[in-house]
């Protein structure tokens, strides 16, 4: 599978608790979707910044030059210190950068980053396909050492505690994302990539959920 280095140092996805550096954040952009909302959605997400920043970076993604002017122009309205946010322009479509985005593991002396597939929630999105490039267009920008990832997976799809136990659901990953592989052969790529040494597989997930079983909707750990 070509992931050796990924093996041999045993990275791991570190759990949602940890320190971490920066948070990634996508500005909502799709008129389509949100339409008279879009300006309250704006506002939520110039909250989550000004919470953020205080503590930490906020990376965001932005689609180009006029966009970030005119987000940098309501973060400075909103007293928040734009040398805490980093901008990266790209053509996007979703906010909902947990599922395109990428799984940083860690090993003792290193960080790296995991591209997964990326297909509109098993294709019943199509305009969302463009998300899958953009970590891709970004990933000089990214920096660490980056692997791709060899199944279909939404970040939303997993939860780590830390140490190598990892939740997710048959239903999204096998009946509906990697039909073409067995259980092992998933858990066998989770395990190499994402140190997921122990895999609790819960068999459904929310009933009527366009993302086919997320485990974030339904379980996630707060503690190792």
């Amino acid at each position: 599978m070509g992931y050796k280095l990924a093996k041999e140092n045993i990275f791991i996805m570190s759990a949602e608790w940890e320190k971490h550096s920066a948070t990634w954040l996508a500005w909502p952009n799709d008129d389509d979707y949100f339409g008279n909302r879009i300006k309250n959605v704006e506002k939520i997400y110039l909250k989550m910044v000004s919470l953020l920043h205080k503590d930490e970076v906020v990376k965001l993604v932005v689609l180009n030059q006029r966009m970030q002017n005119r987000v940098s122009n309501l973060l400075k309205e909103n007293n928040i210190d734009l040398s805490k946010v980093i901008f990266f322009q790209s053509e996007y479509m979703d906010v909902w950068i947990r599922d395109y985005g990428p799984t940083f593991v860690k090993n003792k002396n290193e960080i790296a980053w995991i591209k997964w597939n990326y297909g509109g929630y098993n294709n019943k999105f199509p305009e969302l396909y463009k998300d899958n490039e953009v970590f891709l267009n970004l990933k000089e920008k990214v920096g660490f050492k980056m692997w791709q990832g060899e199944i279909d997976l939404e970040g939303g799809a997993i939860d780590s505690n830390g140490l190598g136990t990892l939740l997710t659901t048959e239903e999204c990953l096998l009946e509906n994302r990697n039909m073409g592989k067995s259980k092992k052969e998933t858990g066998l790529i989770l395990n190499e990539l994402i140190g997921a040494k122990n895999i609790i597989w819960l068999k459904k997930g929310l009933v009527n959920d366009h993302t086919d079983g997320h485990i974030d909707d339904i379980a996630r750990f707060v503690s190792p």
